[in-house]
């Protein structure tokens, strides 16, 4: 399959297989949104930043500027010798290991594909509105999974239940709560629902099911 018919793929699949690998570049948003039948997801507010223009090696290492000699030697007074793995972090080790050369032969495939690297910058349309979010009023799960209060924590689920076929565009409202760590969730109704915890609301696709550990 050549660039063209990959590009065509990309549009109607939002997958790119990336040429020489067995990788493929996915577009999150084309994904995710057949998922959803109420929302919509907007490319520019998804993405953190624009795709910009892609840069040569070269340039790129030009641009930057070498450490200093007494940098180093700072560097290497830090240095502590490394501790021995456990059983668990050997195995983490050996897995890293055994998944970095396919990484960097992606990334390289990546930087490969002119026509894909081209084509990305139009997938985020800067017409469309997005809004601006105070990321400090995020909810930070890391730092509440470390709480004693995390296993007193509830997200509430909200889904929408059609009423019935004599009642087009009728819907019943239904919530449930569960624990929000250590506790698998699941939407299994036939569309997405939302969760509601400490004032925000997030999106659960249909279909979906994860759970949130703590690190006590």
């Amino acid at each position: 399959m050549d660039a063209s018919d990959e590009l065509r793929s990309l549009e109607a699949t939002g997958i790119y297989r990336l040429a020489g690998s067995r990788a493929a570049f996915v577009d999150p948003v084309r994904l995710l949104g057949e998922s959803y039948r109420r929302f919509r997801l907007v490319p520019s507010a998804y993405y953190s930043r624009s795709f910009g223009p892609s840069r040569q090696g070269g340039e790129a290492q030009a641009e930057g500027t070498a450490p200093s000699p007494d940098r180093k030697k700072r560097k290497r007074k830090r240095q502590t010798k490394a501790r021995e793995l456990n059983a668990v972090e050997r195995i983490a080790e050996a897995r890293h290991q055994e998944a970095r050369p396919l990484l960097i032969s992606a990334h390289n495939s990546l930087l490969d594909a002119k026509y894909l690297l081209e084509y990305l910058p139009g997938m985020i349309k800067g017409d469309e509105c997005r809004p601006e979010l105070e990321t400090s009023s995020e909810n930070n799960f890391v730092e509440l999974g470390g709480s004693w209060r995390a296993p007193f924590y509830e997200m509430t689920i909200c889904f929408q239940k059609p009423l019935g076929q004599d009642e087009a565009g009728t819907c019943d409202v239904q919530k449930r709560s569960s624990p929000l760590f250590n506790r698998v969730v699941r939407v299994e109704e036939n569309g997405e629902a939302e969760g509601e915890f400490q004032g925000r609301l997030y999106v659960l696709p249909k279909g979906s099911c994860f759970m949130t550990g703590t690190t006590l």
